[in-house]
C-alpha cells in the first residue's frame, strides 16, 4: 500500500518542471500587456489633440499706458500647452529706452521700475525695438505655427495688447486674433465663487 503511494521523484521534478515553464510563460504574458497598455497610453497622449494645441503667453513691461507717449521697456514670451505646461521660454529682452521717455515717466512706473532695477537695465541695454521683434518673431517660428497660437497673459486685451500691435506688429501678426485673458478669466471665476453656493 506504501508502494502504491510513493511518486516516482522523477515525476515530480517533471511536475515541478512543468509549473515553473508556466508561471515563466504567465510572466511574460503580464510583461507584454503592461508594454502594450504603455504603448497605448503613449499613443492615445500623442494622438491627443489637446496637447499639440500652443499658447503663447506674452509679458510686457512699459513706461506707461499711453501708447501714443509711452513705448515698450522689458519683453518676454513662454509657450505652453493647453494643459499649460511649459514647452519653451524666451529671453527677458530688455529694451533700449530713450532717456526722455524715462524722464517724463509717471511716478508709480518710476518707482516701480527703479525699484526692480529696469531703468537701470534699459539705460544699459543696446536692443533696439526691431532687433527684439526680430528675436521674438525666431522664437515663435520655432516654437509655434503660424495663426495656430493665440496670445496671452494678464490684462493683454486690455492694455498689452495694443502696445503689441503698435511695436510688436510682426509678431502680432504671427499670432492668431484669439485672446485669452488672464484678468477675465480671473473676474468669471470670482463671479462662479460668489453666485454659487455650492461652491466654497
Amino acid at each position: 500500500m506504501s508502494s502504491d503511494c510513493t511518486k516516482d521523484p522523477e515525476e515530480g521534478e517533471g511536475m515541478k518542471e512543468g509549473m515553473d515553464s508556466e508561471e515563466e510563460e504567465d510572466a511574460e504574458d503580464l510583461g507584454e500587456e503592461e508594454e502594450e497598455d504603455d504603448e497605448m497610453d503613449s499613443d492615445e497622449e500623442a494622438e491627443d489633440p489637446s496637447l499639440k494645441e500652443k499658447i503663447a503667453w506674452v509679458d510686457v513691461e512699459t513706461t506707461g499706458l499711453d501708447v501714443d507717449q509711452d513705448t515698450i521697456m522689458e519683453v518676454a514670451v513662454v509657450v505652453t500647452n493647453s494643459l499649460l505646461n511649459v514647452m519653451a521660454e524666451s529671453p527677458n529682452l530688455v529694451l533700449k529706452v530713450e532717456d526722455r521717455l524715462i524722464t517724463n515717466m509717471k511716478q508709480p512706473y518710476q518707482d516701480q521700475h527703479t525699484k526692480t532695477g529696469l531703468i537701470e537695465r534699459c539705460k544699459k541695454s543696446s536692443l533696439s525695438l526691431k532687433a527684439a521683434e526680430d528675436q521674438l518673431l525666431k522664437f515663435l517660428g520655432d516654437h509655434t505655427e503660424k495663426d495656430k497660437t493665440p496670445l496671452a497673459g494678464n490684462s493683454v486685451n486690455a492694455d498689452k495688447k495694443k502696445f503689441l500691435v503698435k511695436y510688436l506688429p510682426r509678431v502680432m501678426e504671427h499670432l492668431q486674433d484669439r485672446v485669452v485673458d488672464v484678468k477675465s478669466v480671473k473676474e468669471l471665476c470670482k463671479a462662479s465663487f460668489c453666485c454659487n453656493p455650492c461652491i466654497s
